[in-house]
């Protein structure tokens, strides 16, 4: 045990698949927002979240998505820049990245975000604007952008 942090915390099953990293507890992942405000345990959860995103997995990078484009604003600059370089990734394919998951991350947590990473869910709809189009959560942009999207996939 290390500061009252122990390896029970995270799911053995998950280190054997090697794709993911699954908290053995629903309440870790809603602690998840205190254990950032601390600077020992950011650094510790940044690291992790760097690691996880050289995993080449489609969930994984979800996931790490996910996570960036929630607690963005607590988090370091190398830890942010996730979301621009698997955005802005030359061969999403190639290394699992599924560009809707990170529009999909964006755009829910759209109102949080500042305009640079907001800007993002255009750019990925010039890359992949199918996949952007079947996203979950259009609905959670305002009137004026889901409109700019929509008017970019009315040809597809």
């Amino acid at each position: 045990m290390t500061g009252g942090f122990t390896a029970d915390v995270f799911d053995s099953a998950a280190f054997d698949t090697g794709s993911s990293l699954t908290l053995s507890h629903p309440s870790y992942s809603e602690s998840i927002k205190y254990v950032i405000k601390d600077p020992k345990c950011k650094n510790i959860f940044s690291d992790v979240l760097i690691h996880l995103s050289n995993i080449k997995s489609e969930s994984t990078i979800s996931s790490v998505s996910w996570t960036v484009a929630t607690y963005y604003e607590d988090l370091p600059t190398d830890v942010k820049k996730l979301l621009f370089d698997f955005s802005e990734h030359p061969n999403p394919e190639e290394d699992h990245i599924d560009l809707g998951d990170i529009a999909d991350a964006i755009m829910y947590n759209y109102e949080k975000l500042p305009s640079i990473v907001r800007y993002l869910i255009f750019s990925l709809a010039d890359r992949d604007p199918l996949r952007i189009s079947m996203c979950n959560y259009i609905d959670k942009l305002p009137d004026a952008k889901q409109k700019i999207l929509h008017d970019k996939f009315r040809n597809l």
